[in-house]
């Protein structure tokens, strides 16, 4: 059989697409007020790389972001430390929030703060608990849990 153009009103298509979730998680955040100084800390618990290219971090806003560069991977057992200056809307103090997408759009981690902390937030035990106020910020390195 055959057909025009003007007979097709829509094609609809559907595609499977498996996402698995990543073990990479938030490990420590330094929010710096309206200061430049803050920095995010991410910790890789596998025995292998992660390429996080496209990953995007965002504030409470989760349609305004910044995407980590091509070429942008967390070490095994390792961690990536991303300053402030890199991310566009910055790490405000007081009752904000941050999250984190893969390149897929799908959530990774997110943590949402009311009072900027005296040190760090961090996770204890590291990469897998709850965030708690550090003694003091450990970037790029295990943290200091209370």
């Amino acid at each position: 059989t055959s057909f025009s153009l003007s007979q097709v009103v829509s094609i609809t298509a559907q595609r499977a697409l498996t996402v698995f979730a990543s073990a990479v998680r938030i490990n420590e955040i330094e929010p710096d007020g309206n200061a430049l100084g803050g920095w995010v800390e991410f910790y890789n618990p596998t025995d292998a790389a992660v390429d996080l290219s496209g990953w995007t971090l965002t504030g409470p806003d989760i349609f305004f972001g910044s995407r980590l560069p091509v070429g942008t991977t967390i070490p095994a057992r390792g961690y990536l430390v991303v300053d402030e200056s890199q991310i566009l809307f910055g790490l405000d103090g007081d009752g904000y929030e941050f999250h984190v997408f893969s390149r897929h759009g799908v959530q990774v981690d997110a943590h949402a703060w009311s009072a900027e902390p005296a040190t760090t937030f961090g996770r204890c035990p590291e990469g897998t608990g709850d965030f708690v106020t550090t003694t003091v910020p450990t970037r790029g390195s295990e943290n200091a849990c209370p």
